[in-house]
């Protein structure tokens, strides 16, 4: 979230930023944080990132056995899927 707050709104005045928990059939967590602002650069690895956010989140989520998901569209939208056993 803080990656969103300090990037994704730099040429807007106002923004959104959405926070989701969800149980999945499957069994996992799936905790969402999108924001309808300028999204990624194009050029962005963000798996394989040199920001520290985004290593510490791709670390933690690794550690936990869970898998990240970017969807690029009217801003960023990352989903992070945990198995439910990690969780509670």
């Amino acid at each position: 979230m803080s990656n969103a707050l300090k990037y994704a709104f730099d040429t807007q005045t106002d923004g959104q930023i959405t926070v989701t928990l969800a149980a999945m059939s499957d069994g996992n967590i799936m905790l969402g944080i999108s924001d309808n602002g300028c999204g990624l650069s194009s050029d962005i690895d963000w798996a394989n990132s040199h920001s520290l956010g985004l290593q510490i989140v791709c670390s933690l989520v690794e550690q936990l056995q869970g898998r990240i998901q970017l969807e690029q569209r009217a801003g960023c939208h990352f989903k992070i899927y945990l198995p439910k056993s990690v969780v509670l």
